[in-house]
């Protein structure tokens, strides 16, 4: 036996578990796809939570030392019906929201994957990038098939954890169908660099006429912004023109008034989201699960029900 878990998918969920186990003694692999991660246009915020659950995995510090993370302690309820400082009159203090989490974490996508990833192999972890035709033997004797730099190889293992997003190669070799709703609302995600003209504690879930704002801060000048929009709006954000428009849809003064923020060049420099839900359908008696990011944001401030909401 090649490893006690082989965990497919690097990212946050497959290496924050990765960490955990590698840290009690288990022998994990981890085979990831990205040779170098991506900027996805999706899991800036991290809300309090779900840093108190990474606390109690002991991965807070890495995240916590993620390249450009910042601390967003104030959510600003900017709408159409409010001034300015009306709104932030009656911003919350997220650093209340659950006893011992700072706030809200700002931090990339990327960024944290990659954070996530050197936990795990400090931890003791084999994290293996560049994964390519990763093929799953289910049964009494599980195996993982993958290619990598022209060569291919097999693990066997005890366990295998599927973590690789909504493409699962798991969840297709255990023919678990996945279940999406209709979205109804579209988001488009625009990573800028506004120069720290955005207060860098501050958060906002906003409202004005047709478009539903976004905004996560991060302490690298950047901010991701995303405008969301019925999908069956008669002029959707699409485009060359929306890398223009964009940034001038947020409602800050500094941002939108003050002069353009700048558009970040990424290799997904805007990307457009249905906002619906993917659940998995298990059949009954199933002694397995597939661990993925879904697909809707929640709001900073409001608990979920569950603690096993995703964070």
């Amino acid at each position: 036996m090649d490893a006690d878990v082989v965990v497919m998918g690097g990212g946050i969920g497959g290496c924050a578990l990765a960490t955990r186990l590698a840290t009690a003694g288990v022998a994990v692999t981890v085979l990831e796809r990205e040779a170098t991660y991506r900027d996805m246009v999706r899991g800036e915020a991290m809300v309090p939570w779900g840093f108190t659950e990474a606390r109690e995995l002991g991965v807070a510090d890495a995240v916590l030392q993620a390249d450009g993370v910042s601390v967003i302690t104030r959510m600003v309820p900017y709408d159409e019906s409010s001034t300015i400082d009306q709104a932030l009159s009656r911003s919350s203090d997220l650093s209340a929201v659950v006893p011992g989490a700072p706030g809200v974490i700002g931090v990339g996508h990327p960024e944290l994957r990659a954070a996530l990833a050197n936990a795990a192999a400090k931890a003791g972890a084999a994290v293996v990038h560049g994964v390519r035709r990763a093929t799953v033997v289910a049964g009494d004797d599980p195996q993982v098939t993958f290619g990598r730099d022209g060569a291919q190889r097999t693990i066997s293992c005890r366990v295998i954890v599927g973590a690789d997003c909504k493409f699962s190669v798991t969840r297709g070799a255990l023919g678990i169908p996945m279940f999406t709703s209709e979205p109804r609302v579209r988001l488009t995600g625009m990573l800028v660099d506004d120069g720290g003209l955005w207060d860098r504690d501050v958060t906002t879930i906003a409202v004005d006429g047709r478009n539903q704002f976004i905004v996560i801060p991060r302490a690298d000048n950047k901010l991701r912004l995303y405008v969301g929009r019925r999908v069956d709006d008669p002029d959707p954000l699409r485009g060359p023109a929306t890398l223009t428009e964009f940034p001038r849809l947020v409602p800050d003064p500094d941002i939108s008034r003050s002069r353009p923020a700048r558009r970040v060049d990424t290799d997904r420099p805007l990307r457009h989201i249905p906002h619906e839900r993917r659940v998995d359908r298990y059949p009954s008696g199933t002694r397995w699960c597939i661990d993925r990011r879904r697909g809707w944001l929640e709001q900073p401030g409001h608990r979920p029900r569950s603690k096993h909401h995703p964070p």
